[in-house]
């Protein structure tokens, strides 16, 4: 069993010791307008939050190092229920035995620790709104239907999950593929249709739907068939973190987007052209302007083109 994990809100100074992990100092650096709380408008930063915990508790041990008797310690802000429900998740990743000890005549009471509050990692994809999750935070609702994102209250890693809810005669999102994210789509509700390359497929619960890295296969989901459609989307990306660049094509559109990772721009289709001419040119001095055609250029190393 690994030692104890001690979460001590807002404690007197004098039981801060040095080595307890300060989540109060890192709260006011991620989330500066929500001290002890986390919600939507901090959604892309709660990663990062999570990041640097895991990385914390990961110095302190795991379930492979030997036991010792020294709890760790972790000084944090008031929370909330959500916010604490998002901690005792991560921490129990680490730890058995999650405890929120009270503080008596500036001592932490280790007869007064209260009830265990590890959480395993596991969550409904049901009861997602249920009042103080972690869930019930990272929820969104719109005209088509609504989005709760599942892989924020798990531990960090490349997969990113969630379950949206489509309304019916309503879609999700675009008819769309990723060049650098697997996916697959399990079908938890209802029946409609896939739209995938360039076929339409009907779907019903309990399909499951394959879209890997590689063709820039398409897809998107209609809930054409008069049933809501609900869909567990889980994303596998090549780094544990959203930040990793992606190109996400949109064939009925026309568009290429490429974002993340210092990416924001978009390409339309009708400026995509065969890469022979570079390759036959690749040694070669010239900028290529808007419409494919070329210009000769000054190029350090190279010579000018010209043919």
């Amino acid at each position: 069993m690994q030692k104890e994990i001690l979460i001590l809100m807002d404690p007197p100074k004098s039981l801060r010791p040095p080595g307890a992990l300060r989540a109060d100092v890192a709260w006011k650096l991620f989330f500066p307008d929500e001290m002890g709380h986390i919600s939507m408008a901090s959604f892309r930063t709660v990663d990062k939050f999570k990041r640097w915990l895991w990385e914390e508790l990961s110095s302190k041990g795991g379930h492979l190092t030997p036991n010792t008797d020294e709890p760790t310690i972790i000084i944090a802000p008031t929370m909330t229920s959500e916010a604490q429900d998002f901690i005792n998740r991560i921490c129990s990743y680490w730890s058995d035995q999650i405890f929120y000890p009270e503080v008596k005549d500036g001592q932490i009471d280790m007869n007064r620790k209260g009830e265990n509050r590890w959480t395993p990692p596991v969550l409904s994809t049901e009861g997602i709104q249920q009042p103080g999750s972690s869930l019930s935070v990272f929820h969104q609702s719109f005209e088509e239907g609504d989005n709760t994102f599942l892989s924020t209250s798990f531990g960090p890693s490349r997969i990113f999950a969630r379950r949206y809810n489509i309304k019916p005669d309503q879609t999700y999102s675009r008819f769309h593929s990723h060049s650098f994210t697997d996916e697959l789509y399990l079908v938890i509700k209802g029946k409609g249709t896939l739209r995938i390359a360039g076929h339409n497929v009907r779907i019903s619960k309990g399909d499951l739907i394959d879209k890997p890295v590689g063709p820039d296969i398409s897809t998107q989901f209609l809930a054409d068939l008069g049933e809501e459609l609900a869909i567990l989307d889980i994303e596998v990306g090549p780094v544990d973190s959203r930040g990793f660049k992606d190109m996400v094509s949109y064939p009925d559109h026309r568009e290429l987007l490429f974002e993340r990772g210092g990416w924001n721009f978009v390409i339309p289709y009708d400026n995509i052209m065969p890469a022979k001419d570079l390759y036959e040119n690749y040694e070669s001095g010239y900028k290529r302007n808007r419409d494919g055609s070329w210009e000769p250029k000054d190029v350090p190393g190279f010579k000018k083109r010209n043919r």
